[in-house]
């Protein structure tokens, strides 16, 4: 059995081995943004799956693993600017436009959650799956 290689371009920023300091020990992305916006999560009264997507949605921010899944690497990027492709598969890349109220939504994130002077970037990486 071999190791499948994909290949991404995100728009963000590479924050390495470091999960950004606002995050918990043990304390997943998309757990982080229902608990802030006092969403309820599965099992808890009001949860409702189409509603946390909504919600989800709407986090300008996402966090983006790569290197390896066992000894990952974290990009904090503009929500829905990720392009993958699969090992081989070919993706094509209509646009490197990001909406720019997109991209000032993400600062503005950001810098209220303690990310200092953060310009986002394309970076393109790889993820051992």
């Amino acid at each position: 059995m071999g190791v499948s290689n994909d290949a991404f371009l995100v728009y963000g920023i590479d924050l390495g081995e470091d999960l950004p300091s606002f995050l918990g020990e043990d304390q997943e992305f998309e757990d982080f943004l229902m608990d802030e916006g006092g969403q309820p999560k599965w099992g808890e009264p009001g949860h409702s799956f189409d509603k946390q997507r909504a919600y989800l949605a709407s986090c300008p921010a996402d966090l983006t693993l790569y290197c390896s899944y066992d000894y990952p690497m974290h990009i904090l990027s503009v929500r829905g600017t990720d392009r993958r492709a699969s090992r081989g598969n070919v993706e094509e890349v209509e646009s490197l436009d990001v909406d720019a109220d997109k991209r000032t939504g993400f600062i503005d994130w950001c810098i209220a959650h303690g990310i200092e002077n953060p310009e986002p970037k394309w970076l393109l990486n790889s993820m051992n799956g």
